[in-house]
């Protein structure tokens, strides 16, 4: 295989299998070592640095994808329109509003089911209030009945004759907080 053909990873398997400088066999001259221990080290440095900053096959498709996928034809990275950030605006400010929409549309629902929820809460107050206006209406015709009866039975002294008094509206106020004669000095 040739060195274009090779993967990303062939070739850095290549530099990492390769024999690090030092390692290899000895050569005969010992000033020759330092200056080719030297050498080695560059090429081996250059070597990484080429296939690090070489590009990823699959990077390039991708890039190249993403590329033809937003413009509908493959065109250059370097080649963007001159508007691309109108376009970029236009697309966000699409995406905001459709946010809004969403979120307008969201809290309209839960208003109609708070709006839902307290009717339902009024028609069950309004029942136990009804409720309990019945139970205390049953229960003052219960006493005006015991009156009467204990009336025409006799039952009751003469001055006793007078049917209890209805509830007032109002009770009275409390004894501390009735208005007290003001006592002059």
């Amino acid at each position: 295989m040739a060195d274009e053909e090779k993967s990303f990873f062939d070739k850095l398997n290549d530099i990492l299998n390769t024999p690090l400088p030092g390692t290899a066999a000895e050569k005969s001259a010992a000033p020759d070592k330092e200056a080719n221990n030297a050498d080695d080290d560059d090429t081996l440095l250059d070597r990484v640095r080429e296939i690090l900053t070489s590009p990823v096959p699959s990077a390039e498709a991708s890039e190249a994808t993403e590329a033809k996928s937003e413009t509908g034809t493959e065109a250059p990275v370097d080649d963007l329109a001159e508007d691309w950030w109108e376009q970029d605006w236009a697309e966000f400010r699409a995406h905001q509003q459709a946010e809004r929409e969403a979120l307008n549309a969201k809290q309209r629902r839960d208003s109609e089911l708070f709006a839902r929820y307290q009717e339902d809460e009024r028609k069950r107050f309004d029942e136990a209030m009804q409720y309990d206006f019945e139970v205390f209406k049953a229960e003052q015709q219960r006493k005006i009945d015991l009156w009467s009866r204990r009336v025409e039975s006799g039952d009751m002294p003469p001055e006793r004759h007078r049917p209890p008094r209805p509830p007032r509206r109002m009770p009275p106020p409390p004894p501390w907080a009735r208005r007290r004669p003001r006592r002059h000095a």
